[in-house]
């Protein structure tokens, strides 16, 4: 019996350094808007404070659909629009974890200390990186009369910072949990968290593309397909 109790106990405990260890999956598809790098997005309660006051204006003017770019070409044409788009996917994807971060954050610990200890150090990085994206994004003001731009660049600010508070949560020092049904709580604790929060990131990702078409922007040049297998640097399996 004290044979069985110390195994038990050890488990918990290697469970709990950090809570990471049964969550290492949560670093998967954020939607073919973005780079498919992570699991989770934003979850604000209530009303995000903005952080440019704006109203919005008049709806863009009806154009040629036989010779100008529409919203699903690789390129656009001119606008205050197509500018705000392109610097916010700028600052947006080089936000996000790189190739290398991504094996990482999805490798199995195979309860190896090494492993648990290189992946808690890059989720640490990944979110300081989201806390840094979105401050920088907040200076990213939205073409005047576009409120509905303002209001997503500000959404997507919260999805960058809940998204690092979650791997913060899952790295910051804490007791080890005494019984299973401790540890258990405190995983479903964040597991919730993460999947609220990849939810609300499928709503994000469908306002960007309502709000490219809106006023004919392309998509992300960072992550979209065409774009790479035209300039090659689209990337076989």
């Amino acid at each position: 019996m004290n044979t069985a109790k110390t195994t038990t106990t050890n488990n918990i405990k290697l469970l709990a350094i950090p809570l990471a260890a049964a969550l290492v999956t949560l670093s998967a598809s954020a939607g073919d808007a973005q780079p498919k790098n992570e699991y989770f997005g934003g979850n604000s309660n209530g009303v995000p404070a903005k952080g440019y006051t704006n109203y919005q204006g008049p709806p863009p003017k009806a154009i040629n659909g036989v010779i100008n770019k529409g919203a699903g070409a690789m390129d656009s044409d001119a606008s205050p629009e197509l500018t705000w788009f392109e610097k916010f996917d700028e600052i947006s994807f080089h936000g996000r974890p790189n190739d290398s971060e991504r094996i990482i954050l999805n490798m199995p610990f195979n309860q190896e200390q090494e492993r648990v200890q290189r992946w808690t150090q890059t989720a640490a990085n990944v979110a300081k990186r989201y806390r840094l994206t979105a401050k920088t994004l907040k200076t990213v003001q939205a073409p005047a009369g576009r409120a509905d731009l303002d209001d997503y660049r500000t959404l997507r600010m919260e999805w960058f910072n809940d998204a690092a508070a979650v791997y913060e949560e899952m790295i910051k020092p804490r007791q080890p949990a005494q019984t299973i049904e401790e540890l258990n709580e405190q995983l479903r604790q964040v597991k919730e968290q993460a999947n609220s929060l990849g939810k609300t990131n499928i709503t994000l990702l469908n306002m960007d593309r309502n709000l490219r078409r809106t006023y004919r922007v392309h998509n992300a040049k960072q992550t979209d397909a065409l774009t790479k297998y035209v300039t090659g640097t689209y990337k076989k399996n």
